[in-house]
């Protein structure tokens, strides 16, 4: 949404709110909501969403719940990162949402080198940004 590139968060998430309304678990609408929440702080909306973008799956709304409650956002995302990491092993998870979560919860030290296997994996949001 450009809203969020042009730094009008607000806007974005009256906009994307409403969209909520009619459509609660759109994919999309929920990744850039809360997307909005963190890039203005509001970590408590933000996970909030992150947990609705997981209700299908219980054990990944479960991390970002007891993380949230027993850590913070940034522990709970490192724990939905964790999960994603595992179930890599056995699973395809894309290595972009396994960045993108790393990212969100300002990991620096997190041993899984998502972004390396983007480009390797020939990913194209990497190589678009390889481009920009």
């Amino acid at each position: 949404m450009n809203m969020n590139f042009m730094r009008r968060y607000d806007e974005a998430i009256a906009v994307l709110n409403e969209m909520r309304a009619k459509e609660p678990y759109n994919g999309l609408m929920l990744s850039t909501l809360r997307t909005s929440y963190h890039l203005t702080g509001d970590y408590p909306k933000a996970i909030e969403v992150w947990k609705d973008s997981y209700i299908k799956d219980s054990t990944a709304y479960l991390v970002l719940d007891e993380g949230y409650k027993k850590g913070g956002y940034q522990f709970a995302l490192e724990r939905l990162g964790e999960l994603m990491v595992k179930r890599s092993e056995t699973e395809f998870v894309t290595p972009w949402r396994i960045g993108t979560i790393y990212t969100r919860a300002a990991n620096k030290k997190n041993p899984f080198n998502g972004w390396k296997k983007l480009y390797i994996a020939h990913d194209q949001i990497c190589l678009l940004s390889q481009q920009i």
